[in-house]
This record gives C-alpha cells, structure tokens and sequence, in this order.
C-alpha cells in the first residue's frame, strides 16, 4: 500500500510504500513497509481497515444527513397552492402570533395586504385561513423531510459501502433558491 508522505519544513512530498496493523482492540497503526511493527500489533487486510473505519464513516455521512435536513427545514420553504412561503424559525413564529392575532377575524386580512411569498415576491392576503394552510402544510413538510433524513441514516447504516452511500434523492420536494447556486 502506498502513502504520500510530506515533510513538514521542506514541503517536498513523496510516496512512502507503508502497512497497515491492527491490534487486539481494533486500533490500526500504518507504518513504513520497512519499520516492524509494536508487539501485539498484526497486519490487517484491507477489509480489517474498512471495518474499523466503518463507525467513523457512518457517523460522518449521519452528520451530513442530519445537516441537510435541518438546511431543508429552515430554508426548504412550505408550499400552499402554487406559492412557497418561508419555513424559517422567524417566519415559523410569526406566521404563529398572526394566527393568535387573527382568532375573531378568520376571513379578513390579517395585518397587511401584501404579504410577500418566498419565491417570486408576488403578494398575497395574508388571512388566518393561508396561515392555518401554511403551518399545516409546514407539519406535513417537516415530517416528510424527518422521514427522509430517517430513512438515509437506515439504510447508510445498513449499507455494506457507506463511504460510497448516495442521501442525494428521496427528499421531499423544496423551494431552490436560484440566487444562491
């Protein structure tokens, strides 16, 4: 197996011919080819190393599943009929005090006219009937979302190659931002 080295004062890099160890607690050791190893210490075949790596690499990729589902849920947005609205925390909190401020007008515009969607700033009136749509479409959404992010982080860890498992499809449909590709 081979390496690259670099020496850290010079900068110069050069490949080293190394092999990999294992001990009795699954700790690997790589060291040059002609360095023996510590006593206690066995080679390990490729598939020793992948299996200790294993954890480390499941809980890395669960780290991304879990950063993507929490990105989906704050800037993912919430779709009522042909609009997305924003999904973030404020906008979450918000669109909760107009629904208390709205209890004796359900039909009538809550607070202003026109109230902005996320997408393509066209304007809506904004009613407590649209905010119940939104925070129900956005439990849905969120759920949907969670499942998704569940079913990645199962069958990762389930996957006989997770440094290779692809979480890239089977999300729930989301607003993309044009702007911020």
């Amino acid at each position: 197996m081979k390496q690259i080295s670099i020496n850290v004062i010079t900068g110069e890099r050069q490949e080293v011919e190394v092999c990999a160890y294992r001990n009795a607690e699954n700790q690997v050791l790589v060291l040059p080819q002609d360095e023996a190893p510590p006593p206690g210490y066995t080679s390990a075949s490729q598939a020793d190393i992948r299996s200790i790596n294993t954890p480390a690499i499941v809980a890395k990729i669960t780290a991304q599943i879990k950063a993507k589902r929490d990105r989906f849920w704050e800037e993912g947005g919430v779709k009522v009929g042909e609009h997305w609205f924003s999904s973030s925390k404020d906008s979450i909190s918000t669109y909760n005090t107009l629904l208390q401020v709205s209890a004796d007008a359900p039909n009538t515009t809550v607070l202003r006219a026109n109230w902005r969607t996320k997408v393509d700033g066209v304007t809506v009136s904004m009613t407590r009937g649209l905010v119940l749509q939104i925070l129900q479409a956005g439990v849905v959404q969120f759920s949907a979302i969670d499942d998704a992010a569940q079913a990645h982080i199962l069958a990762l860890s389930q996957s006989a190659n997770p440094d290779t498992y692809d979480y890239s499809s089977g999300w729930p449909a989301i607003f993309e931002d044009p702007s911020r590709t």
